[in-house]
């Protein structure tokens, strides 16, 4: 969830900020891009300071580091992170007057040193307590590796247990490596405060190995291929009985994408999007915790060339973000890749009061029938319903047996609910059936998602194939079909209980081309639904009639939400008055939920009826600003989450899960402790979703509300 706070007013001096259309501090033009920069790595990190904590009381601590080297800095995420504090950047020597503004400014009680005295002097400690900062603290060892090895153990004394840290090079003669990966996966690091701890490419150092046993690290992620990290040092890591997996990628821009993955895994949002250059580490030091605070996530870009970076347009395409921001000047991110991201930003909205409701819209492109894939078995019986519940009991549902996290996604009225398990960096599609949890089998992979069900007990999502690429696969009694795709990539959402599937799919081989939806019925050809002008489509949910709905992209880039028909094709459903909606669920009613920008920005939930266009269904309490629906049942009971007017922190408002009744009044389905999220509703009221397992805890648990 993006983090509320206050605006602030004091600016360091000399600072080149958000050079973008002159905007300031903390501010996005009015495309939603933004610069945070500064005339070197120093005032780039104070610059991110700044935005980050406008209101100095949010501060209690500064991380500081040098600006001279990257390990140090890099390795302070998790624990920048835990503490809700920036990282700050100085020369070894004597501590830099921009950063002594900032932490003027900020008025900490506590500064952490990162590092030896050869990489931050004891001149420093003496100058942050001529500046009155009542506890100074050193975290160091006689190397890099020792000093990431420190910053663990502290952020193991905070509780952090059992530990789940990240390996990461550290070290290269290369100057154009040993950094890339650690750079990211500091976002996901300060989002799920979990410590990396550096290696070399090809040796596990004795301080690593000597952390990995004192700290009893139960699970050991490592980031990057096996160029980066050697099956060698992975089998050492083993060898010393630490669980081990890992987030691979060929190059860093791949390994990057997959961690802003685990990211949304993680709770980040997508359309939150921060850049750092792929070419060099100076002004990416500072960028995680960032990135994480504004629960947001980071990837790596190219700083010379869009065109080079095809995995930062394909989360473009495919998340639609809102905000961007860049991290350093126009010599780490030029100007014309700046130019062409804001190209592809949807257009911003007009301002003024909402528009009124649309009414059913004059249909626009039709179809077209593409006669590949597609050959779903055949439709079973019905499974006998459970009653309708009359209340809403919230119920952990089981997890793996080797932990980690679970998400339910959807659930049928017999009671039986499917999702994912995350255990390590690979997620497993499950099936639960009462108080028993079993694994769907999947295409020959690693990776699966079950993503709804049915009430003849079919099951659709997505598998990976022994091949490494990704299908849209239908379960049916135990056994996985490839439903197949337009030639790349494809991914199944959602099934009605007559066997209509729909989802989307690239057009050309892996995760290439343009984005198309596809609705897939048996004994029928799959159908492209087409898009609203541009060039992504994907389709959310279906009704018993073959309506589908979900979100295109229009000629001018803006996420649309959609309905498309057989007799009709696609249509637009309008927004609340903002720049973008997405359509989530439809029932057989013809009724329509999903989520838009209203005209201040803000998202909210929605309601879409032929009758009354779409209507505003609002928020828990006077302090929210963000709502969801994400499906409706027959009766037309919707669930989602909302933001509560509670805060585990102080400046993250807490998001639940929460159930519109057919009088359109919310309830708050309450949480474990912290977030929670309803992803699903059966026509008899069985609730399905998850929730933080722990307060300050971003690890997920599967819930039911019966």
């Amino acid at each position: 969830m993006p983090v509320r706070r206050g605006l602030g007013s004091a600016a360091v001096a000399l600072l080149l900020i958000a050079v973008h259309a002159g905007t300031a501090v903390g501010q996005a033009d009015d495309s939603g891009l933004r610069r945070l920069a500064g005339q070197n790595r120093i005032e780039t990190a104070a610059a991110v300071s700044q935005n980050s904590f406008p209101d100095p009381a949010e501060v209690d601590t500064v991380v500081l580091a040098t600006a001279a080297g990257y390990p140090d800095a890099l390795a302070g995420a998790a624990l920048a992170g835990l503490l809700g504090a920036p990282v700050l950047l100085t020369g070894s020597a004597s501590l830099d007057s921009v950063t002594a503004t900032e932490i003027q400014r900020l008025s900490p009680g506590r500064a952490l040193l990162l590092g030896g005295e050869a990489a931050l002097s004891i001149q420093i400690e003496q100058d942050l307590d001529a500046l009155g900062i009542a506890s100074v603290e050193r975290l160091g060892g006689a190397t890099r590796f020792g000093t990431a090895a420190a910053v663990a153990e502290q952020v193991a004394e905070a509780g952090v247990d059992p530990l789940h840290v990240y390996i990461t090079e550290g070290s290269h003669p290369d100057e154009s490596r040993g950094w890339p990966d650690a750079v990211a996966v500091s976002g996901l690091s300060a989002l799920k405060r979990r410590p990396i701890l550096l290696v070399e490419a090809d040796r596990l150092p004795s301080e690593t190995a000597a952390a990995l046993e004192d700290l009893d690290v139960s699970q050991a992620t490592i980031v990057g291929g096996t160029a980066a990290v050697s099956s060698a040092v992975e089998l050492a890591i083993a060898a010393a009985g630490v669980n081990v997996d890992r987030l691979p990628g060929d190059t860093r821009y791949e390994t990057s994408f997959r961690t802003a993955v685990a990211s949304i895994g993680a709770g980040a949002e997508p359309a939150e999007l921060w850049l750092a250059t792929g070419t060099n580490w100076p002004d990416a030091l500072s960028a995680g915790p960032a990135a994480a605070a504004a629960g947001g996530v980071l990837l790596l870009v190219s700083g010379t060339d869009l065109a080079a970076s095809p995995l930062v347009e394909q989360w473009l395409s495919d998340h639609r973000p809102t905000q961007i921001t860049l991290l350093g000047g126009t010599a780490a991110i030029s100007a014309e890749v700046e130019n062409a991201l804001s190209a592809l930003l949807p257009d911003p909205p007009t301002g003024g009061p909402a528009p009124p409701p649309t009414p059913m819209p004059t249909p626009t492109p039709t179809p077209t029938t593409t006669p590949v894939g597609c050959s779903p078995p055949p439709i079973g019986e019905a499974e006998p319903a459970l009653p309708p519940s009359s209340s809403h009991t919230m119920t952990v549902l089981p997890n793996h047996p080797d932990g980690g996290e679970a998400i339910a996604l959807g659930v049928n009225d017999a009671g039986r609910a499917v999702g994912y398990v995350n255990v390590g960096a690979d997620q497993s599609a499950v099936l639960w059936d009462g108080d028993a949890i079993s694994a769907l089998p999947g295409l020959g992979g690693d990776e699966s998602i079950a993503q709804d069900i049915n009430n003849r007990g079919q099951a659709v999502g997505y598998s990976e194939a022994a091949d490494g690429s990704f299908h849209a696969v239908i379960w049916q009694n135990g056994t996985a079909t490839d439903l197949g795709g337009f030639g790349g990539a494809s991914f199944a959402f959602a099934i009605s209980d007559n066997g209509h599937i729909v989802g989307g799919s690239y057009t050309e081989p892996g995760f290439s081309g343009e984005r198309r939806g596809f609705l897939c019925s048996p004994d029928q050809a799959m159908v492209d639904l087409g898009t609203l002008g541009g060039e992504f489509t994907q389709a959310h949910a279906v009704n018993s009639s073959g309506h589908v709905v979900g979100e295109s992209r229009d000629a001018g880039g803006a996420q649309r939400a959609f309905l498309w028909t057989p007799q009709g094709g696609m249509v637009d459903l309008g927004t609340l008055g903002g720049s973008g909606a997405v359509a989530r669920g439809i029932n057989d009613a013809g009724q329509i939920v999903g989520e838009s920008r209203n005209s201040d920005g803000e998202r909210r939930a929605f309601l879409w009826t032929s009758a009354d266009g779409m209507i505003d269904l609002g928020v828990l309490a006077a302090e929210s600003t963000a709502s969801a629906a994400l499906a409706i049942n027959a009766s037309g009971e919707i669930v989602g989450y909302s933001e509560t007017d509670e805060s585990s922190d102080g400046i993250v408002l807490l998001q639940h899960a929460v159930l519109w009744e057919t009088d359109r009044s919310l309830t708050d389905l309450g949480a474990l402790a912290g977030n929670s999220v309803a992803n699903g509703i059966s026509a008899n009221r069985q609730i399905v979703g998850a929730g933080d397992a722990e307060e300050d805890s971003e690890v997920q648990r599967a819930l039911i509300w019966r």
